[in-house]
């Protein structure tokens, strides 16, 4: 049970140790009111810290749901067996020419890839939205 407070514990100390200089200078500012220095030293990390990190969260997710967006026509056409797009600028490869001469379905292959790769991105923005919860509680354990 105590597993899941030990990193925010631990980066709570770091903050301390970091951050009490700085706590120090906005008690002078506050003329010795501990609590509204604490408050004002806790805000100003969450934003130094937090707002730019949920920026850089918040691009990389319209980066991959752009990517979606444009990949998901292409692997829609390759789950329905056509062979228009993707895999037919693959069909006049020599190469290819001779893998399927000699039996092998190198189509089946591609796409057993291209769904793997797609299920996986699934998996990954599943994760990263369930991990950016966790960080915003164990952020809150930390300033707590």
């Amino acid at each position: 049970m105590l597993k899941m407070f030990l990193t925010p514990f631990l980066l709570a100390c770091t903050f301390a140790a970091l951050f009490s200089p700085f706590y120090k200078v906005l008690l002078k500012f506050f003329r010795g009111h501990r609590g509204i220095g604490a408050l004002s030293c806790c805000v100003i990390i969450v934003l130094g810290i937090v707002v730019p990190v949920y920026f850089l969260g918040y691009l990389v997710l319209h980066q991959l749901l752009a990517l979606y967006q444009t990949v998901e026509p292409t692997v829609q056409s390759i789950a329905r067996g056509e062979n228009s797009g993707f895999i037919a600028r693959f069909e006049g490869n020599p190469i290819l020419v001779h893998l399927t001469g000699l039996g092998i379905n190198w189509q089946g292959a591609m796409l057993d890839i291209l769904k793997t790769a797609g299920a996986t991105m699934a998996k990954m923005v599943n994760k990263t939205s369930l991990g950016a919860l966790e960080i915003i509680l164990s952020l809150f354990v930390t300033l707590l």
